[in-house]
C-alpha cells in the first residue's frame, strides 16, 4: 500500500479541501497509507483548536534518532531546499520533514513553494515531493490500473 505524508499546511480543519478530502477517503478505505512527521504533526496542531483535533486523526512519525545517526543527509537536504542554511526553526521544521519522508520512504504531500520548487533535486536521495493534486491525480490512475475506481 503506497504511503504519504501530509506537511502540516495540508491539514484540512474545515474540510474545505476537496483533494485533501479524498486522500483521507482512500485513507479511511485503506488503500493509502496517510501519515504525517512528527513535526508536520507538531506544526499541524498550532493555531486553532480546529486543527489541533484534525491533526489528532494522523498517526506521526518521529525521526529524530534518524536525523542524529544522518546527519549528512539532514544537511544535505537543508543546502538543498536553504542553500544558505535554514535561517530559523520554521526552515529547519521544513527540513526535518522532508527528512521523515525519505526516512519512511513515503511521498511528501505538500503546498510549500520552496520544497516543490526543489523536488528535482530531492529525488536523487530517494524523496519524492508533490502538490495535493498530483497525488490525487497519481492514486487515482493507479486505483483505476487496479480496477478499484477512485
Amino acid at each position: 500500500m503506497p504511503s504519504y505524508h501530509l506537511d502540516a499546511n495540508r491539514i484540512n480543519a474545515r474540510q474545505n479541501d476537496d483533494l485533501v478530502n479524498r486522500l483521507e477517503s482512500w485513507n479511511e478505505r485503506g488503500l493509502i497509507s496517510l501519515y504525517m512527521s512528527r513535526t508536520a504533526y507538531d506544526e499541524a496542531r498550532c493555531g486553532s483548536n480546529q486543527r489541533a483535533i484534525k491533526a489528532d486523526d494522523y498517526v506521526w512519525i518521529d525521526v529524530e534518532e534518524g536525523i542524529r545517526r544522518s546527519p549528512q543527509l539532514f544537511g544535505s537536504i537543508e543546502k538543498i531546499l536553504f542553500p544558505l542554511g535554514a535561517k530559523d526553526e520554521n526552515e529547519l521544521n521544513d527540513v526535518r520533514i522532508v527528512f521523515a519522508a525519505q526516512q519512511t520512504r513515503a511521498t511528501l504531500i505538500t503546498k510549500d513553494g520552496n520544497t516543490l520548487r526543489n523536488a528535482h533535486l530531492l529525488a536523487p536521495f530517494g524523496i519524492t515531493v508533490i502538490s495535493t493534486l498530483a497525488a490525487v491525480e497519481e492514486i487515482s490512475a493507479s486505483l483505476q490500473g487496479a480496477g478499484r475506481g477512485g
